[in-house]
């Protein structure tokens, strides 16, 4: 057992848990998913009945395609109510009009994405546990802090993070070595004397990796690490599994 001073956690799928039964359905073009399309179709109906639903949901598939590449390449956060102005602006609006239905569209969105997400009591448990003998740290890429931060307080863990960096407010996204060396400095300790807890391969192995950290990999679907990376310090199903390997 590594004598860790710090654990620092990724949020989603990782302490939070997506619940896609949760998500309402949304049908288009033949195809059923959960989605939050459906709730901005309403919104836009409502809003702007002159622009036609298939040209937003063409819009917003090239938007999210470019910034896609661009955040890859540049690794700097894109915060939502950006994204939706971007999507506008590709549907035909002029650029400085977009500012308050983004926003709405924004809200929208984040609000049933919240709703999908949530941390099981036995997750916060044992958050609460780790809290007395280490330091916890947080490190999220996600495009709306207030959100993230609203989770947390909702399902009562916010109080357990010393410190915790959402990529939306401090704008870097993992895999950044700028935003691990940003906690462990905020935590106080050296990247040998902590350890990161995520799901993503990219963003959270290779990025700890990087900056130096022991990593535990969450792979609770039994994926196989790809080709060319180096294994992570420790594999497992959940976060609860620390329990082998932490105090």
């Amino acid at each position: 057992m590594k004598p860790y001073q710090a654990v620092i956690f990724d949020l989603f799928n990782t302490v939070a848990l997506w619940q896609p039964d949760r998500m309402p359905r949304f049908t288009w073009r033949g195809e059923t998913r959960p989605s939050t399309l459906g709730v901005l179709r309403e919104l836009l109906n409502e809003a702007v009945p002159s622009l036609a639903f298939d040209d937003f949901y063409n819009a917003f598939e090239r938007a999210n395609s470019a910034l896609a590449r661009e955040r890859e390449v540049t690794l700097r956060e894109i915060p939502s109510r950006e994204r939706f102005s971007r999507t506008l602006i590709e549907a035909g609006f002029e650029a400085g009009s977009t500012e308050h239905l983004a926003e709405r569209l924004s809200l929208s969105h984040m609000e049933v994405l919240g709703q999908a997400s949530s941390i099981p009591s036995a997750h916060r448990e044992w958050l609460l546990a780790l809290s007395r003998h280490y330091r916890i740290g947080l490190i999220s890429n996600f495009d709306h802090a207030p959100t993230a931060l609203a989770i947390l307080e909702r399902d009562k863990v916010d109080s357990i993070f010393e410190h915790m960096l959402i990529s939306d407010s401090h704008g870097w996204r993992k895999p950044a070595k700028r935003i691990f060396d940003d906690a462990l400095g905020a935590l106080g300790v050296d990247p040998g004397d902590a350890l990161y807890v995520g799901d993503s391969v990219d963003d959270d192995v290779v990025g700890a990796q990087n900056a130096g950290i022991d990593v535990a990999w969450v792979n609770a679907r039994e994926h196989e690490l790809p080709a060319g990376v180096t294994q992570p310090t420790y594999t497992i199903n959940s976060i609860l599994d620390l329990a082998q390997y932490l105090k």
